[in-house]
């Protein structure tokens, strides 16, 4: 999908298109925006599985968590070896028993309708992700294990957990456009702020039964520096690491997260 405008003769690659090529499915509210009134069509965020996917399809994935979830969304529909549910939301971590404080009450709403789905419908997998540091909130890694328990006891059998992703001082699409039109001299990699108070938390739920953690930084970074090209191609969108369609093909090719052993 297209992201790519002109400076003149120069290309500029335009944010907006680069987003909106992660394929963030916003119909039926499968990703929703921040709004007032949370509703969610079940049916139309249901995904059959996709033609030629490893498995007999009989796998269930539900998906939920932020924007950083969603950017795993349309490579799980590809990729995933079953029918794929979404509910991701808007800066709304999915995390059970917990008020969120950017947006207590929507949130609150999303993650009981999350809850209840988990508890309506059988699920085999679910992916939960979310930037942590949002509200840099010791609480909230308190939940996040809670969730995760809540989830494995609701008879789940793997939990994909998005760990950590590296935080740039600086827009990677900034930084290329700068480099076209100025010809500043190229950086290959940025250096990273990552929240290392996560890490105790996150170690200890990739130790239970069943639960992967993907750290992003750990399959792409090396050295406290991340490089946020690969072969012409941007990996990362913006300052925050949200990741572009090629960083999470990437990202899922080292980690080959679909291979994890099940939990008893």
């Amino acid at each position: 999908g297209g992201g790519t405008q002109r400076f003149g003769r120069i290309p500029i690659i335009d944010y907006d298109s680069v987003v909106a090529d992660i394929g963030r499915d916003a119909a039926g509210g499968c990703f929703q925006p921040a709004s007032r009134n949370a509703s969610w069509n079940a049916a139309a965020c249901t995904y059959a599985p996709a033609a030629g996917a490893p498995g007999d399809g009989s796998s269930r994935l539900f998906l939920i968590g932020d924007s950083f979830a969603a950017q795993f969304s349309s490579w799980l529909k590809l990729n995933f070896p079953g029918t794929v549910v979404e509910l991701t939301s808007s800066a709304c971590p999915p995390l059970f028993d917990f008020v969120h404080e950017v947006r207590p009450r929507w949130c609150t709403a999303i993650n009981a309708m999350r809850e209840e789905a988990l508890h309506t419908q059988h699920f085999t997998d679910v992916f939960l992700g979310a930037w942590w540091g949002q509200t840099q909130n010791p609480e909230t890694m308190r939940a996040l294990e809670r969730t995760v328990h809540r989830i494995l006891d609701s008879g789940v059998s793997r939990v994909t957990v998005l760990g950590t992703a590296p935080h740039f001082r600086d827009s990677p699409v900034d930084i290329v456009n700068r480099q076209r039109v100025f010809g500043r001299s190229v950086v290959e990699a940025l250096p990273t702020d990552v929240y290392a108070e996560y890490r105790g938390t996150l170690d200890r739920i990739s130790r239970l039964n069943g639960v992967r953690v993907l750290n992003v930084d750990d399959w792409v970074c090396r050295g406290g520096a991340c490089p946020y090209m690969l072969n012409g191609e941007l990996l990362f969108v913006d300052g925050a690491a949200h990741l572009t369609r090629a960083g999470v093909r990437y990202v899922m090719a080292q980690a080959d997260w679909i291979n994890v052993e099940p939990a008893n």
